[in-house]
C-alpha cells in the first residue's frame, strides 16, 4: 500500500465542501467566512458541517483576504507567499528562482549525473496536419562527486571522463550508446532534461532506460 499525504486528490468527493459523493454544480454560493464560492446550497451547507482533522470545512480551508492565496488551518500562511518546490521554501509572489545545486553530502562515488537538452527540426508532417519534432542534435554534460565543483567542463574529470559531449549523427541512439559506455563508476546514472526539468534513471547495469519527453 502507497501512501499519498499531499499529492491524492480523489474524485469520489467534493474538493469543495469533502462530501461524497461529489456535489453538481446549480446555483453557486459565496461564503464570507472562508470566502469560497462553492457549487449550490448544499455544497455550502455541507462545508459549514463536515470536517477535516476536527476542524469544520469552513475552518479548515479559506482564501486569505489579502493575497487571494487558498490555505489551510495548519499551513503557517504568510501574506503573499508561497511554498516554491524549486527553492524547497517560502517566496514571495512572482520571484525569480533557480534549482538549488546539489549539495556535496549528497553526491556518491557511485552516481553520475547528466544533463541533457535536445534541438529538433519540425519538417516531418503528420496525418493529423501536426508536425513532429524529429531530433537533430543533442548536447549533454555530465558530473560526479569529484568534479562538481569544477566549473569549466572543458576540463575533463579524473574520475567520470570527458564532461560535455554533442551528438549529431543519429543523436538518440549515440546518446543511449554514451549512457551504456561502462566506467569505472556509475552504477547508476541520473538524467535529466534541461528544459523540463524530468528525472529519469538509467541503471547500467542492466542496460535499462526510460526517457520522458
Amino acid at each position: 500500500m502507497t501512501l499519498y499525504v499531499s499529492t491524492h486528490k480523489c474524485d469520489k468527493v467534493c474538493s469543495l465542501c469533502n462530501a461524497t459523493p461529489p456535489c453538481t454544480k446549480d446555483q453557486t454560493k459565496y461564503c464570507s467566512t472562508c470566502s469560497r464560492y462553492f457549487l449550490s446550497e448544499k455544497c455550502f451547507q455541507n462545508h459549514m458541517t463536515l470536517k477535516v482533522k476536527s476542524k469544520l470545512v469552513c475552518q479548515w480551508r479559506q482564501v486569505c483576504r489579502n493575497c487571494s492565496y487558498l490555505v489551510t488551518a495548519d499551513s503557517k500562511h504568510e501574506y503573499n507567499k508561497k511554498f516554491c518546490t524549486n527553492c524547497n521554501k517560502k517566496q514571495p509572489s512572482g520571484h525569480f528562482c533557480y534549482v538549488a545545486p546539489l549539495t556535496a553530502s549528497k553526491l556518491s562515488d557511485k552516481y553520475r549525473y547528466v544533463f541533457f537538452d535536445t534541438e529538433c527540426r519540425q519538417d516531418l508532417a503528420r496525418d493529423d496536419g501536426s508536425f513532429g519534432h524529429i531530433p537533430n542534435l543533442i548536447c549533454a554534460q555530465q558530473m560526479c562527486s569529484k568534479c562538481q565543483a569544477m566549473d569549466d567542463m572543458e576540463i575533463d574529470c579524473d574520475q567520470c571522463g570527458k564532461r560535455t559531449h554533442e551528438f549529431w549523427e543519429d543523436p538518440v541512439g549515440k546518446f543511449i550508446d554514451y549512457l551504456r559506455l561502462s566506467r569505472p563508476i556509475a552504477e547508476i546514472c541520473h538524467i535529466t532534461q534541461f528544459s523540463r526539468i524530468r528525472r529519469t534513471v538509467f541503471n547500467a547495469q542492466v542496460f535499462g532506460i526510460e526517457m520522458e519527453a
